[in-house]
């Protein structure tokens, strides 16, 4: 597995051998909305450099803080519909059952969202195949 690219809220993976890039979120809450503005733009050209729009994307927000605020939750949705542009498939990893209730509200509907991360894998490999 590659790395594309790590800052202190992710790390961007590529995995070659199943056609997936992987995003880790990581525990540290966005600082001002220009980090995530930032770090959304580099996991852009960085998946771009790596030719990834034939992958699938699993972002994975377990170790993340829970979602704030309507402002963040626009943000993030934005960030998502982008992602569902640029890859054949995207998934996404959420800590628990609340969380997912409080996304999917805001979130586009090409993107899945999973509390179990086998089952993310699994459907995003079942989507490869249709």
């Amino acid at each position: 597995m590659e790395t594309l690219f790590e800052n202190e809220y992710v790390t961007l993976r590529l995995d070659r051998d199943v056609a997936l890039v992987l995003v880790g979120r990581k525990p540290l809450p966005f600082q001002v909305l220009q980090d995530f503005v930032a770090t959304v733009d580099a996991i852009l050209t960085a998946t771009s450099r790596a030719d990834a729009a034939n992958f699938g994307l699993l972002y994975d927000s377990r170790q993340g803080p829970p979602p704030g605020g309507k402002t963040y939750m626009k943000a993030s949705s934005r960030m998502a519909e982008e992602l569902a542009t640029r890859f054949r498939h995207v998934a996404a990893i959420v800590a628990d059952s609340e969380t997912l209730e409080a996304v999917r509200a805001y979130a586009p509907s090409a993107v899945q969202f999973f509390i179990n991360e086998a089952a993310a894998r699994s459907a995003l490999a079942q989507m490869a195949r249709e």
